[in-house]
Order: structure tokens, then C-alpha cells, then sequence
């Protein structure tokens, strides 16, 4: 019965001794950046990691005590690494930091015009799909048309 004290007291300190990262990521205008993705590791290996709210806030909860790398990155901006963040246990660790705005270089891009296939691959039953392009593409049918030929023809 002790042991099942001793031990579950050791397990309710271990589960406790946690740490956390909270802070506000802006840009170089002081703005916040939202939906920036801001991660945490340690040895390359991935500890934690969200997403800054709408306000730029960030919350990584919970971290097991030591030292990390803190990583975030968004579109429009130049990755952020910081190095060595000691993270304590049962302690919040503060750490607001700037992220410089990056332009991006956005190669060469093809265009091409969609073709309608002749075959429809979910279609499981018999049928055609005809576009007004098409349709308009057809020979001439109809009876008055002919009419006008035949009758054109004769008068002559």
C-alpha cells in the first residue's frame, strides 16, 4: 500500500512538472501577425507547436522542462529561429518576437485551357456530354434550309 502512495505521488509530481511558452509575434510595423505557425524543438525533433491567433498571441502548453529551438514561419514573411529558450518547469517563459516582412518570387506560369474529356470516369451509365460549342460546331439539319437549296437550284 505505501509503494502504491510512493508511486503515485511520483507520477501526479512528474505529470506536473511541465513548462510553457506563451507570446506576440508582430511584424516590423508592429502589427500581429495571425495564423503564423510557431513550433518548438529540441534536437530537431519536434516538442510542440500552434498556430498565434488573430491578435498574434501564441500558447505552447505543455513543454517538459529544458532547452529548445522556436521556430514560426507565414507566407509573407522570413522564417524566425530562435535558439536555446530555457523552458523551467511549473513556470510560463515569455517571448514576443518580430517577423521581417519577405517578399516572394513567384516563377513562371503556364496557362493551359481545360478540355472537356471524352469519356467521363464517374459516369457508370450510358450517355453524352455535349457543351453549346459543340452544338454549334454540328452541319445544318434542318428541312427549310434544304428546301431553299433544292429550290434555289431549280429556279435556275
Amino acid at each position: 500500500m505505501t509503494l502504491a502512495v510512493v508511486l503515485a505521488a511520483c507520477t501526479m509530481t512528474m505529470a506536473q512538472a511541465q513548462g510553457r511558452l506563451k507570446g506576440k509575434i508582430t511584424d516590423d510595423t508592429g502589427e500581429p501577425v495571425p495564423f503564423a505557425n510557431v513550433i518548438v524543438e529540441k534536437g530537431g525533433t519536434q516538442v510542440g507547436g500552434t498556430s498565434s491567433d488573430f491578435d498574434g498571441n501564441y500558447d505552447i502548453n505543455p513543454i517538459p522542462p529544458g532547452t529548445y529551438d522556436l521556430k514560426a514561419s507565414c507566407i509573407g514573411y522570413n522564417a524566425f529561429i530562435a535558439k536555446n529558450i530555457v523552458i523551467p518547469a511549473n513556470k510560463i517563459t515569455f517571448y514576443d518576437f518580430k517577423m521581417a516582412s519577405g517578399a516572394i518570387n513567384i516563377g513562371e506560369v503556364t496557362v493551359v485551357d481545360y478540355e472537356i474529356p471524352l469519356i467521363s470516369k464517374d459516369n457508370t451509365t450510358q450517355g453524352a456530354s455535349i457543351t453549346s460549342e459543340e452544338i454549334a460546331k454540328l452541319p445544318v439539319r434542318s428541312a427549310g434550309r434544304r428546301y431553299l437549296g433544292w429550290y434555289a437550284c431549280y429556279v435556275r
